[in-house]
């Protein structure tokens, strides 16, 4: 930016100046930080009691498959809450509040159809799926009467990505 002829106009001088509100910045980014973080070691901590169970390896086979979908899945919806995230400040920035209203019932709309296409399209194709993690008769079987299981989640958490953004 110091060095583009694009940014004369909009670009602010480097200064010191920039550090001034660096503590209220870390006061809302640790917490946030420290959410993100509990909600992924939560799924990595799920597979530590799992060994309590009766069949421990088909378990721990079942918590690999679900969070591999789970978290292949959930980027859709951070990105558009993340989007939407940007075009709302970016609204509220100009003091355009049609526009926030508008951005918000898209990003919900959009979030909403592809939980709905990637649940059903996960719902039909539930006998296929299962091999790509695994042949194993018992893993296949299980994951198959789970998947309606997965695809509520998905839609849990398609909401949950969409508003965190």
């Amino acid at each position: 930016m110091k060095f583009s002829t694009q940014c004369e106009m909009t670009c602010a001088p480097i200064s010191m100046e920039l550090f001034h509100d660096f503590g209220e910045f870390l006061c809302y980014t640790v917490p946030s930080a420290g959410m993100i973080y509990l909600e992924w070691w939560s799924f990595e901590l799920l597979t530590l009691p799992s060994e309590l169970l009766p069949n421990p390896e088909l378990e721990v086979s079942f918590l690999s498959i679900c969070y591999s979908i789970t978290t292949t899945i959930y980027t859709i919806p951070e990105a558009i809450g993340s989007v939407a995230s940007t075009r709302i400040s970016d609204a509220l920035g100009t003091g355009n509040s049609r526009e926030v209203r508008m951005v918000v019932i898209a990003a919900i709309t959009l979030a909403d159809l592809q939980a709905l296409l990637v649940s059903s399209t996960i719902f039909r194709c539930q006998k296929i799926l299962s091999y790509f993690f695994s042949y194993e008769q018992d893993v296949l079987d299980y994951v198959t009467n789970m998947i309606s299981i997965i695809c509520v989640s998905i839609i849990l958490d398609t909401l949950h990505g969409t508003f965190s953004g």
